[in-house]
């Protein structure tokens, strides 16, 4: 059965420009079999998941020399709440000019879910680099993974304003949707990492030999008469259970929490075994990566996932200050958001609360200054005098009053 569609032309994988809010992972011009007539096809991937509502491109198609066709073809796909991280590879764009061979594609404009309005500036779009694999021998990467999550299979690198996380997602945020951060990645010590690996290794070799030789015990022990036989096996039955073979099933266990992203609960595992093998280096590991998280979040604002991240430390680092500092950043937002809905009276109150973080002081001003003014407006002035009289040089205060009094004496 012959095709449906015949490929043209195909554009270079990941066009992106800096500052973009999606990258073109793909494109093709297609000839359909049937009507004749020239479609581009297009995907589109979403950069940190950020939502939109629509996306408007540009299409400058091209004949066979390379020459422009015509005027920029406009086109815009609409209602994307719903859509997927990747889109558009399912929506067919057809060309008036069947003899478009060729094409060149950018976004010029996006609008966010919040009605926000990105627009293209530079008009330059490049294809960036493929993620590069790891390339390492197989106990090393595996030690690699056991630190830094099985997902790892991509070198971290910065692309533009962009960075390849180690699962080969491509991100602006200083976290990835996989769970890891810019940050404990950019800076891995492949030194350490291999004195961790020779140190399992060493310790797996042990565990072999104490094994073997406990293998050749059993063995000897066999030609004891029965009653001491048992004594013994039962004896050396538990010993391995309570030294042996119960702390590598809880050892395992918190292995497996740890790699799917279970920290709190491979936390306590690994500490229930304390020195056992490198448990207390994998549990700073946890740490370190908890606290890196909360610090991610802390930055983006996000201080209440930050508290959460935070609290499952028990005062790790300065933690307990962390979340101190984010609960006054919570309060200041809510300051602020008080001061927008023109709740002065109530921003005020806790703005005063702060002790002059950030700058809950001048805000404090600008409330008061506000509210003059609020009652300047409905004409309350001796009210307003009241206010801006207490705020002294602050702003238009002092030609304010003046205002006030003469229209306070023209009533």
């Amino acid at each position: 059965m012959n095709q449906r569609f015949t490929k043209l032309f195909s554009l270079p994988e990941r066009l992106y420009s800096e500052g973009s809010l999606v990258i073109i992972s793909a494109g093709a011009l297609l000839m359909d079999n049937v009507s004749g007539k020239v479609l581009a096809q297009l995907k589109f991937k979403r950069i940190d998941g950020i939502l939109l509502r629509s996306l408007k491109i540009e299409i400058i198609a091209s004949d066979t020399a390379g020459r422009t066709l015509g005027e920029p073809i406009i086109h815009s796909y609409l209602d994307l709440q719903s859509a997927d991280v990747e889109f558009g590879s399912k929506i067919p764009i057809y060309l008036q000019d069947n003899t478009v061979r060729s094409f060149n594609v950018r976004v010029i404009e996006a609008v966010l879910d919040d009605g926000t309005v990105w627009e293209d500036k530079s008009g330059t779009w490049e294809s960036l680099p493929a993620p590069t694999e790891l390339n390492m021998e197989p106990e090393l990467l595996k030690q690699y993974r056991m630190e830094y999550g099985q997902q790892c299979r991509y070198k971290t690198i910065k692309v533009k304003d962009l960075w390849y996380c180690a699962c080969g997602n491509l991100n602006r945020k200083s976290y990835c949707s996989c769970g890891l951060s810019l940050k404990p990645l950019s800076c891995v010590d492949m030194d350490k990492i291999t004195e961790h690996m020779r140190v399992r290794l060493e310790e797996e070799k042990r565990i072999k030999a104490e094994n073997d030789a406990k293998a050749n015990k059993r063995k000897n022990k066999v030609k004891i008469i029965a009653s001491v036989l048992i004594l013994v096996l039962i004896t050396v039955i538990g010993v391995l259970w309570f030294t042996a073979v119960k702390p590598s099933m809880k050892y395992n266990e918190a292995v497996a929490l740890m790699e799917i992203g279970k920290y709190e609960e491979a936390i306590d595992l690994f500490e229930e075994l304390g020195t056992y093998k490198n448990s207390s280096v994998h549990k700073a590991y946890i740490l370190d990566i908890l606290y890196d998280k909360g610090n991610a979040l802390m930055e983006d604002g996000e201080y209440e996932s930050a508290i959460g991240s935070f609290e499952l430390l028990s005062g790790y680092k300065d933690s307990y200050s962390k979340i101190n500092e984010c609960k006054i950043g919570i309060e200041y937002n809510k300051a602020v958001a008080l001061m927008e809905e023109e709740k002065y009276e109530d921003a005020i109150t806790v703005f005063e609360m702060l002790d002059g973080y950030k700058d809950s002081d001048k805000m404090i001003d600008e409330c008061w200054y506000n509210k003059a003014v609020a009652l300047q407006k409905a004409k309350k002035y001796e009210d307003a005098i009241a206010i801006f009289e207490t705020l002294g040089n602050y702003k238009d205060s002092a030609t304010r009053i003046q205002a006030c009094k003469i229209r306070s004496a023209n009533k």
